[in-house]
């Protein structure tokens, strides 16, 4: 039987007299949890305030994530971006447009295949991307500043086995690789 204290940890009943047993996994999944609750305050990327702006947060994480892939691979046509993004050329548009707005990049028609449009980052896109991976970078070394090198390293190692054999498990739910090296900006 498992109740949830308020000090949130989990535990069973006891066996009679004596400390209850802890339910270690359960512990580290709440733990896990917390943390990263805890990770997103102050982070350069915060989710809306309003659950209202959900939509809005959405198109923002996306063109965060086109720009990262943009920096990191240079230009690209509209339909392979797309397809990296594993979002519909409609989407990716309408997302396109109002970064294009905004001067963050540029559309230009392709000169192998005009009916292809080639997107690339500005220079102040370029900037924006920049200014978010060095605040992404500040944040996290002070969020894990608590451990020295070798804890990092160690920590590391623990969610990476996690994280193998969860996509082992699930592949079908298994995230775009290129989330994880292609950093994104909002």
């Amino acid at each position: 039987m498992l109740r949830y204290l308020t000090n949130c940890v989990f535990v069973r009943a006891s066996r009679g007299k004596g400390d209850p047993l802890p339910v270690i996994e359960e512990e580290i999944v709440w733990k896990l949890r917390r943390l990263h609750a805890l990770s997103r305050r102050g982070a350069p990327h915060r989710p809306p305030e309003n659950p209202h702006d959900a939509a809005e947060e959405q198109r923002d994480h996306s063109r965060g994530r086109m720009m990262g892939i943009l920096a990191d691979r240079g230009p690209m046509s509209q339909t392979a971006l797309a397809a990296l993004l594993d979002i519909r050329p409609q989407s990716l548009s309408e997302l396109a447009a109002k970064a294009e707005c905004e001067g963050l990049i540029a559309r230009t028609p392709s000169e192998e295949d005009r009916r292809q449009t080639i997107v690339s980052l500005t220079d102040a896109g370029c900037a924006r991307v920049a200014a978010f991976r060095e605040a992404h970078r500040r944040h996290a070394e002070e969020f894990l500043s608590p451990l020295d090198e070798e804890e990092k390293k160690t920590l590391r190692g623990l969610l990476d086995k996690i994280i193998e054999g969860q996509e082992e498990e699930r592949p079908d739910q298994n995230p775009e690789k290129s989330e994880q090296t292609e950093g994104g900006v909002a």
